[in-house]
């Protein structure tokens, strides 16, 4: 009887676990560039925290001005559509600005940190040559 993980499909699915092995421990193989990605991560998910923040509040405020503009668009319209025709100025009477708000989960939802992480680089000291 022939061993399953001889065949061509074993063989591929033997291949396939140690690539994803290798790609699961792949920060192992430089531990002392950890305490520097990790600074980098945390100070990566605060900018982008702070910038989902930032486009949110501005977002609201392009909101709100957006909709003192239709108010007064509509009562423009209530006085003088009737008045003007519609050739006088194309679109005049119309009011075309759609404004959506962005998608902002993504970034909203990343984890929050405080100032300074209790990790630092100074803390932690790894040797490239250490065995596991």
């Amino acid at each position: 009887m022939i061993d399953d993980r001889i065949t061509p499909f074993g063989v591929k699915y033997e291949m396939d676990k140690t690539v994803k092995l290798q790609d699961d421990f792949n920060y192992l193989t430089n531990p002392s560039k950890l305490p520097i990605a990790y600074e980098a991560a945390i100070d990566q998910v605060k900018r982008r925290r702070k910038l989902a923040k930032d486009l949110e509040r501005k977002f609201n405020e392009i909101t709100k001005r957006l909709q003192m503009e239709k108010k007064e668009h509509v009562k423009f319209k209530d006085l003088y559509g009737k008045v003007l025709p519609i050739s006088f100025i194309p679109n005049l009477l119309e009011i075309s600005i759609n404004f959506s708000q962005p998608s902002l989960s993504k970034e909203l939802n990343l984890p929050e940190f405080e100032e300074k992480s209790n990790l630092s680089p100074e803390k932690c000291e790894f040797n490239d040559n250490s065995e596991f």
